[in-house]
């Protein structure tokens, strides 16, 4: 903690010539760290915040709900914990759409955007995602992006009559057309080889 954060934030903030404008610092995915190391670096972080060690930072911790790290987010008040399951559907989806016109400003003013924050059912990994497929490379021309979104729209599970729709279901279709272009024009061999490294890299344990 001190070599990461406390030394230097400290060293930053003892060059008195220097106005330093508000941080906000990102631990995102804080139940990645293996056992129970997500709630022992926030224990540590909390104990090191009261010291004053860090005055002038703020915090955003991201995490699934593991048990010793949700056990100590019940001594937090209550509006120091967010959970997304209880964010307005409405809010996130005109989160979405911002990213969306963003990161797509060549197709900002298309209707197409707002069906496409629909898809992504809530789910930012949706939206980054196919951002990546209707504009994989920064040289691809306006007509071209508005083809890949039409093509991606029109594989959507919602225009397929009496197809059951579930939450993942888009992304799930998403994904599959991703695939299905990258393997279209490979020989059958070709296929196999990769087919092997993705089976390898799913079954693996740490990928």
């Amino acid at each position: 903690m001190n070599d990461l954060l406390v030394e230097p934030w400290q060293l930053s903030t003892s060059k008195e010539f220097r106005t330093l404008p508000p941080y906000l610092v990102v631990i995102d995915a804080l139940d990645e760290i293996h056992n129970s190391g997500g709630s022992e670096f926030l224990k540590e972080l909390l104990i090191t915040i009261e010291k004053g060690a860090l005055h002038g930072l703020k915090f955003l911790v991201t995490s699934r709900p593991d048990p010793n790290i949700v056990e100590l987010c019940k001594s937090f008040s209550s509006d120091a914990v967010c959970h997304l399951y209880d964010v307005d559907a409405d809010e996130v989806g005109a989160d979405i759409l911002i990213y969306l016109k963003d990161q797509l400003p060549a197709l900002e003013n298309e209707i197409e955007l707002v069906t496409l924050m629909q898809q992504a059912n809530g789910l930012f990994i949706y939206a980054s995602t196919a951002v990546k497929y209707i504009s994989p490379r920064r040289d691809l021309t306006n007509k071209n992006q508005k083809k890949r979104m039409k093509q991606l729209l029109d594989s959507s599970p919602s225009q397929q009559p009496h197809h059951p729709v579930k939450a993942t279901l888009h992304i799930d279709m998403l994904y599959s057309q991703i695939l299905y272009e990258a393997f279209a024009k490979l020989e059958k061999d070709e296929i196999q080889a990769r087919l092997v490294i993705l089976w390898n890299l799913l079954c693996a344990g740490e990928p």
